[in-house]
């Protein structure tokens, strides 16, 4: 591990949790705007091991119906908008944290990394868990999409990340 401030160990992680909110909170409009155009079909019958799932963060079939409704008649489920949030945020923050310390972890601006958390979630996760349709019921477009969402995510969450860190650091980010 090379060491590139002077900054102390904890004092990193502390700005890069309170980064990793921030930038998430930025990831999650972002992917929330690209469900707009592209969006993503979760089943509205859960498969068992996702009713199971649910129901052990005490999540009802009434939540699960619960929808925010905007002017023009479009609706968002409630669970899939706090879904998003959520997914950004926390993979924001284990991203911005991993980078501090291991900086090879950026390359490409996130981008691999966002390529390894399609593959985890929209490959592996979502249809083993019966979250989305099986794999090999999906059509083309729902890889496309998912994958040009996650790429797009990360590179929004790497810019501000590192424009942020500059800012609140004082420092240059290493390459």
């Amino acid at each position: 591990m090379q060491i590139y401030t002077n900054l102390s160990a904890v004092y990193r992680i502390w700005i890069s949790s309170l980064i990793g909110i921030v930038v998430g909170m930025i990831g999650g409009v972002i992917r929330i705007g690209w469900e707009v155009l592209f969006p993503l079909v979760l089943r509205e019958n859960l498969g068992e091991i996702a009713q199971i799932m649910m129901s052990f963060i005490h999540i009802t079939p009434e939540i699960l119906q619960m929808r925010y409704v905007l002017d023009n008649g479009y609706e968002w489920h409630i669970l899939y908008l706090l879904w998003q949030f959520c997914f950004s945020i926390f993979f924001a923050m284990l991203y911005v944290i991993l980078v501090e310390f291991y900086v090879k972890l950026k390359f490409a601006f996130g981008i691999l990394y966002g390529c390894m958390i399609w593959i985890l979630c929209y490959m592996l996760f979502l249809p083993l868990f019966g979250f989305v349709e099986s794999l090999e019921n999906q059509n083309i477009s729902y890889f496309i999409a998912s994958l040009c969402e996650c790429i797009l995510w990360m590179w929004i969450i790497e810019l501000s990340r590192r424009d942020l860190r500059n800012r609140i650091t004082q420092e240059r980010d290493p390459l």
